[in-house]
């Protein structure tokens, strides 16, 4: 079963179902097992985190779908991961970018936040203003 051991840093695919969603495997579930997922250890030239929003994005979903098998439910195996192509981005360069995609990232969800405390004040404010249902 080591083969199937999360390690902090794997990046695990989801083989059936959503095929091709991914995640990097945090230090809280490494010793977990998990045999249903592919497991990739990345080299040392990857990012895991940059691999796994690759996965994520469009064009890698578009890449997952190609290579998946199956009618009823989409099937993604270790054989369609290795003709996956990968973008040819130094290590430096995919850390850089998943730091200013997070970046991106945490500013869209405190803009989504600041948009619902607005919608809320609004709401508040015409309920205040005109009356609410009694």
């Amino acid at each position: 079963m080591t083969k199937s051991t999360l390690q902090a840093g794997d990046v695990v695919i989801v083989r059936t179902g959503r095929a091709g969603d991914a995640a990097v495997v945090t230090e809280e579930i490494a010793g977990f097992n998990c045999i249903d997922l592919i497991i990739t250890r990345p080299s040392n030239l990857i990012y895991p985190q940059f691999f796994a929003r690759y996965l994520n994005s469009s064009y890698g979903r578009d890449q997952i779908a190609r290579l998946s098998a199956g009618t009823a439910q989409q099937h993604f195996n270790v054989g369609a991961l290795k003709k996956l192509r990968f973008p040819d981005i130094g290590k430096a360069d995919q850390i850089e970018i998943d730091a200013k995609l997070t970046e991106m990232d945490n500013a869209a969800h405190m803009i989504a936040l600041e948009i619902d405390h607005l919608n809320r004040l609004r709401a508040n404010l015409l309920t205040d203003i005109f009356g609410g249902a009694q």
